[in-house]
């Protein structure tokens, strides 16, 4: 396997050999709306003599489920077991101590999955096979499949903001270059469908009706991988299966097309959309690229009758219109020129302030907001119960080759929107005619399955509340015994948005918006069963979110996690868990050097070809002794060390540069950083401070405070950013730095020659 591997990515073992994490190659298999995924993950040891612990994080598609783990050990196949989160901690951790080699994969709140390999010994190589599987859903007659291959930096604390455990918080870092391959396998009436890939150069093969894509050229973990299948046929599907577990029960996966049939008349409406566009340091290069295209094309198919607003933002937030305006020719020529002078330079991402301040410019009118960013933040929950909040229906264009998918789905969906994706180069025109149909059109409320008469339903996935035309509606259901053959699923609503209905005119409000047959399917893996499991397990989640009482939370977790346990699915409250017992001889005698391993940075982002490549952050174990059966905490050191500046797993570490002027520094600033995240000096010297204007700080008892002073004080030069309220100086006061730092001008740091160091001319006072 490993000489095949090694072909496979085009590199050689010699190559290879630098490098702790070597690459991954993907196998999927799309038959109808079922996509089914292997992605292998190989890793090496190139340590001559030490044992590492390798940590590394990637991403997993939204709504994917994680079906099973398979561990390759020095070509050794193993076989580990899904366990309570606990449990499956305490496992791992007593199997390092012990010397054992031992493997844990968990998935984290935003859906990506860590793994970590511990005590992987010199030399030793180690492949990881995770298997998923997806419910993709046909929107307006197209099929997105999206493979994500990296995580770009977010805004915002990892820990904090996004829930990660510390050692498996994603980083990036310019320097990694990870080598990618797939093999997608599309079956059935899918391969005759019209399909491209806006994101890389495919070869395409048929066998048998089944049409096979693989890579036509050498590819990277920097980019999504995207297929789009077009010029689907309208109707929906389902299929049916006995659940192996439960021989007594079946479990019936229904996708439904939503649709009009040719007695109903709709007219569609006029909209108030408010328009908010991302340009913070992330959304630099292609980004921004890509947002002014998408901007200029949503701002083409308004019409004299609609009303709109023009926003921007960053650190802060711009208003073109400081109100809702009618659409003019006037008005419409000042967007043009107010978007094509958009840049990514306003800092941060500073998402939920934004919205707020936008939706403000409407007042009391009805509207729409329609978000365009790579949603690089962390922070997704909190912005989620502002928007549900203010009661605005939140539509969102995902822009980037790796935008954060999941985030910007659940934003979109949570607030009663969707969601249309525009990879880097890709054409905008056809995501923002979908959009436009669902703002124009009218949606379906009240949404209801219909089973066959005599069938016994047991438990079902929720609908949600609306939905729009020419979209799907997906559940999973479970009956007790079988599913009458022949039998269909009805999917009834009832029409609203604005649209002229002859039903409501004639008094009948409810509708039949889809009906399909329900075939009958054999399920040797037990795939649907799983995947409905996995259904429960998300809708106990979702109706626990809120609830006052934590003993009402504390069992909904108990059930799910054992209903997880039972089916092996991998979960929140549930990871994978492996321990390797070595022979003697080979057990690890000292505790692993743990190597965190970071993901590529996302092809284009933020513009970065103009910074140096970053070092990698690495998690340095401050104990070096032998290992104790009876001490399995040896994350305990680490964790407490990193908790006071996991900011830096979320922002790639910069190699020094040349020293450069407050002024060119404050637009450094602007042009590339999450502010919010930038804590320590050496971060500040990496993007041009001097060096010896860092040492003025070195005995600061609070860093984090006087490095946002000194960035505060440096846009305030620059005069871009920050409005002083009144408190800096007292800020100042309280940090004992107010005696000098209003010396700072736009040419010239305060600094003075100290022991006949020699201060270049351009860093002296003026």
């Amino acid at each position: 396997m490993t000489t095949t591997y090694a072909q496979m990515m085009g590199r050689s073992e010699d190559s290879e050999k630098s490098l702790h994490f070597l690459g991954a190659h993907a196998l999927m298999q799309l038959k109808g709306n079922l996509l089914q995924c292997d992605v292998r993950q190989r890793f090496f040891n190139p340590d001559e003599t030490g044992n590492v612990e390798i940590t590394y994080t990637c991403p997993l598609p939204f709504g994917a489920v994680l079906l099973g783990v398979e561990v390759t050990l020095n070509d050794k196949t193993l076989k580990g077991d899904v366990k309570a989160r606990k449990e499956a901690r305490e496992q791992y951790e007593t199997s390092i101590a012990k010397g054992d080699s031992a493997f844990l994969v968990a998935v984290n709140p935003d859906g990506s999955v860590s793994m970590e390999l511990g005590n992987l010994l010199a030399g030793e190589s180690c492949e990881i096979l995770l298997s998923y599987a997806q419910v993709l859903q046909v929107t307006q007659g197209s099929l997105r499949v999206m493979l994500p291959t990296t995580i770009a930096p977010r805004f915002g604390d990892a820990v904090q903001d996004g829930g990660f455990e510390p050692h498996s918080a994603p980083y990036a870092s310019q320097s990694a270059q990870y080598p990618f391959s797939v093999e997608v396998k599309i079956e059935g009436a899918l391969a005759g469908a019209r399909i491209g890939s806006p994101s890389h150069s495919l070869a395409m093969q048929v066998h048998d009706g089944v049409a096979v894509f693989t890579l036509a050229s050498q590819a990277w973990l920097d980019r999504d991988l995207i297929l789009v299948l077009e010029d689907l046929p309208a109707n929906g599907l389902a299929v049916v299966s006995r659940d192996a577990l439960e021989p007594e029960e079946s479990v019936v996966l229904a996708c439904l097309t939503l649709q009009i049939d040719s007695t109903t008349t709709t007219q569609t409406r006029a909209v108030t959309v408010q328009l908010l566009v991302d340009c913070s340091g992330s959304m630099g290069g292609e980004r921004i690229a890509s947002a002014r295209a998408a901007l200029l094309q949503i701002t083409a198919q308004l019409t004299p009758e609609d009303q709109f607003s023009l926003n921007r933002f960053g650190t802060r937030s711009e208003h073109c219109h400081r109100r809702v305006v009618p659409v003019t020719s006037a008005q419409q020529a000042l967007a043009r020129k107010w978007i094509g002078e958009l840049d990514a330079n306003m800092g941060g991402t500073n998402m939920e302030d934004a919205i707020v301040k936008t939706l403000k410019i409407a007042g009391d009118r009805s509207s729409d907001l329609l978000l365009v960013t790579d949603g690089d933040i962390h922070a997704v929950d909190s912005l989620i119960k502002t928007l549900r909040s203010q009661s605005h229906r939140c539509f969102v264009v995902g822009i980037g080759s790796s935008p954060s998918e999941a985030h910007l789905r659940r934003l979109a969906e949570a607030t009663g929107g969707a969601c249309e994706f525009v990879v880097s180069g890709e054409a905008v025109q056809s995501a923002i005619e979908r959009m436009f149909a669902r703002l124009r059109g009218a949606r379906i409320s009240q949404l209801s399955l219909r089973l066959p008469p005599g069938v016994q339903l047991m438990a079902i996935e929720s609908l949600p509340h609306h939905a729009f035309m020419g979209d799907q509606v997906q559940s999973f259901i479970r009956i007790a015994g079988a599913w009458p053959r022949g039998a269909e699923v009805q999917l009834h609503g009832c029409l609203d948005g604005g649209a002229d209905l002859q039903q409501e005119k004639s008094g009948a409000a409810e509708w039949l918006a889809s009906v399909v047959p329900t075939p009958i399917a054999e399920d040797a893996d037990n795939t649907l069963a799983r995947m409905a499991a996995h259904a429960v397990c998300r809708q106990w989640q979702r109706d626990q979110q809120g609830t006052a009482s934590a003993a009402v939370n504390e069992a909904a977790k108990t059930r799910m996690t054992e209903l997880a346990v039972r089916y092996q699915l991998i979960t929140e409250n549930t990871h994978f868990v492996l321990s390797h017992e070595r022979e003697q001889g080979s057990v690890a005698m000292e505790s692993p050097r743990l190597v965190t391993t970071p993901n590529m940075l996302v092809a284009g982002y933020g513009d970065m070809a103009s910074f140096s490549a970053p070092m990698m952050l690495r998690r340095v174990r401050d104990d070096a002794s032998p290992r104790s059966a009876s001490a399995p905490s040896h994350k305990s050191h680490s964790i407490s060390a990193l908790t006071g500046n996991t900011n830096l797993y979320s922002l790639p570490r910069l190699n020094r540069v040349a020293p450069k002027t407050p002024q060119a520094m404050a637009q450094e600033l602007l042009r590339h950083s999450d502010l919010t995240q930038l804590t320590r000096l050496k971060q500040l010297t990496a993007l041009g401070m001097p060096e010896l204007f860092a040492t003025r700080f070195s005995d600061v008892p609070d860093q984090a405070a006087t490095v946002q002073a000194i960035i505060r004080w440096l846009l305030l030069c620059e005069k871009a950013q920050w409005v002083d309220d009144g408190t800096w100086f007292a800020q100042l006061q309280q940090l004992g730095l107010d005696s000098w730092m209003g010396d700072i001008t736009a040419t010239a740091w305060p600094i003075d020659p100290v022991d006949e160091i020699e201060i270049p001319a351009f860093l002296r006072k003026q």
